[in-house]
C-alpha cells in the first residue's frame, strides 16, 4: 500500500496509523517472535517509499493485549513515517505517545509545529484509527 501511495504523490508526505507490524524485535515484548520476513517486508516497503520512522517521545509500546494471565504482550504497532522533504520542511516535527486510557492502544499525537501544548484529555472511548495525510498548500486528511 505504501508503494502504491508513493507512486501517486511525489511531494512531502506523512503517513500514520496502526501498521500492525514492527520494524525490529525490540519493538515487541512477550509472546512468540514475529516472522523476520514480515519485518523485513515492512522495512523494505518504507525504504522503497522513501519514508522513515520519525520516532516518538513517551512509552515505547503503544499496544498491549491486556492478558495479565497466560501471556502479556506489548508492541509498537502504530507509528508515523514521513518523507525526508517533510522532515526538512517541518524541523520541529514530533510524535508523542500519551498515557493509555481504557483502550488497548495509547493515543499518539503528531505535532508538526513542535509546540508544548497541553495534552488532550481523552474520554474512555478513545479509538486508534489509521489515516494518511498529503501535504500540499494546506494539509488534507484523507481517511
Amino acid at each position: 500500500m505504501l508503494r502504491t501511495l508513493t507512486g501517486q504523490w511525489n511531494g512531502p508526505w506523512l503517513c500514520g496509523g496502526d501498521f500492525n507490524e514492527i520494524l525490529s524485535g525490540e519493538e515487541k515484548r512477550g509472546g512468540q517472535l514475529r516472522d523476520e520476513s514480515e519485518i523485513r517486508a515492512f522495512h523494505e516497503g518504507l525504504l522503497d517509499s522513501n519514508l522513515r520512522d520519525v520516532g516518538y517521545e513517551g512509552y515505547q509500546f503503544i499496544w498491549e493485549n491486556r492478558r495479565w494471565v497466560g501471556g502479556y504482550i506489548e508492541e509498537l504497532l502504530g507509528r508515523f513515517v514521513a518523507s525526508e522533504v517533510l522532515m526538512r520542511d517541518f524541523p520541529r516535527f514530533r510524535v508523542k505517545h500519551l498515557d493509555r486510557t481504557r483502550s488497548d492502544h495509547r493515543p499518539v499525537i503528531c505535532d508538526t509545529e513542535g509546540e508544548e501544548d497541553e495534552e488532550p484529555r481523552w474520554g474512555w472511548s478513545f479509538r486508534f484509527d489509521p489515516f494518511w495525510i498529503k501535504i500540499e498548500e494546506s494539509a488534507k486528511v484523507v481517511g
